[in-house]
């Protein structure tokens, strides 16, 4: 290094190096000077060097991610593409007038698979795109996907954000009915959730309209690593198998399973019996029985008190 300088908007970035020797005093020969930027997070650096002027580009560069995500058993492996698009507009002096091109360019493909977790970022790409003459332009950054057979491709996002590509497998589908059943009286709806692995998928309502039936479709039977779903329903404010219902109480059973269907039965509980009533033992039991012995001591002191006076008349 023999020397540094600071480069500034005010300076319209321009500047010079200035009193350097152009040749070695040791042996005369000419002494070839390159110029290096201390590097501009957010920026790529290009030089252009000739014997005049060394230039120095700074262009704006962004990293893309993306991810890809599978409804149902995992494939090995895919190929993913990034590509970009432009638009560039130059004078054809042949016919007078300005000729608009469409590009569309091939940036980079690599392959996501379980090894890199099925995710990729697509470091450094240039932001901008420049034509003499022209403001910088912004590049049209997308994805695309080798097709997957059986399996639908969704891709969303965008470059500032990064991409998402979900396959959905398209085959290996089940639908799973479910009936509700009444033991006794009924309510006049309820509400029927199924479950994927524990985690909600869908929630109906069953009522005498659609005949206490439904039918969950286009449900997927594998999960990513191959093994089958476990599927499950629950009613809807069904507690430790009780449940209550336009204010009477049912108790819940579930039967079946995915295969042959789910059946839900709400049975109405017999009312409790009407209890029997027993001799009571508190203190107004004693109450009772005082005053009735104190009314028999009255009645014998009457007649006692009668037999004196009948005898006191001879």
């Amino acid at each position: 290094v023999v020397g540094t300088i600071q480069v500034t908007k005010e300076q319209d970035w321009e500047s010079e190096f200035v009193g350097y020797p152009r040749f070695d005093e040791n042996d005369g020969h000419e002494i070839n000077y390159t110029v290096e930027e201390v590097p501009v997070n957010g920026y790529k650096t290009e030089y252009v060097h000739t014997r005049v002027i060394d230039m120095i580009i700074n262009r704006s560069i962004i990293d893309i991610p993306v991810v890809k995500k599978w409804v149902g058993k995992m494939q090995s492996s895919v190929q993913v593409t990034l590509h970009r698009k432009y638009t560039t507009t130059y004078f054809d002096y042949a016919t007078s007038r300005n000729v608009t091109d469409n590009h569309d360019e091939v940036v980079e493909t690599v392959e996501l698979n379980a090894a890199n977790n099925w995710k990729y970022i697509f470091r450094e790409q240039y932001e901008f795109y420049t034509v003499a003459g022209q403001d910088p332009s912004k590049y049209e950054y997308y994805i695309t996907e080798d097709s997957v057979a059986n399996y639908a491709t969704d891709i969303t996002g965008n470059q500032d954000e990064g991409f998402t590509i979900t396959n959905t497998n398209t085959t290996d589908l089940i639908d799973i009915p479910v009936e509700k059943n009444w033991d006794g009286d009924t309510a006049n709806s309820t509400k029927i959730t199924l479950f994927a692995n524990g985690n909600e998928v869908e929630t109906v309502e069953l009522n005498a309209t659609n005949n206490w039936k439904h039918i969950f479709t286009h449900l997927q039977k594998y999960n990513n690593d191959g093994s089958e779903v476990a599927y499950t329903i629950k009613e809807v404010g069904e507690n430790g198998n009780i449940i209550e219902l336009d204010g009477k109480r049912f108790d819940v059973e579930y039967t079946g399973d995915v295969t042959q269907g789910f059946k839900v039965t709400n049975k109405r509980p017999l009312d409790p019996p009407t209890p029997t009533q027993t001799p009571k033992t508190s203190d107004d039991t004693h109450v009772k029985v005082y005053g009735l012995m104190m009314l028999l001591s009255a009645v014998l002191v009457v007649i006692v008190a009668a037999k004196r006076m009948k005898y006191s008349n001879y």
